[in-house]
């Protein structure tokens, strides 16, 4: 299993700081730094895959273009002005 690098920050500012930390740990040298990412999820064993791209919604047959279609319908009152679409 994959080591995760678990830190908690208070402030925007303490997330930058652990950011630059953990990037000279990885990348000591200026050379190629790595690139970093925020996982989001706790559970390093679950895979990253949006809800509606797992196996446990597959049932529901959600339909990515008819949901995006609905959030824009849905949407318009709110968002005060004219919305253009593709």
């Amino acid at each position: 299993m994959t080591r995760v690098n678990e830190r908690r920050a208070q402030s925007l500012s303490n997330v930058l700081t652990h950011v630059r930390a953990i990037a000279k740990e990885w990348s000591p040298t200026a050379g190629e730094p790595k690139k970093l990412w925020f996982r989001g999820e706790p559970q390093s064993e679950y895979t990253l895959l949006p809800g509606l791209y797992r196996e446990s919604n597959e049932p529901f047959n959600y339909n990515e273009e008819n949901l995006f279609e609905r959030f824009k319908a849905r949407g318009a009152p709110f968002a005060g002005s004219k919305v253009v679409t593709d």
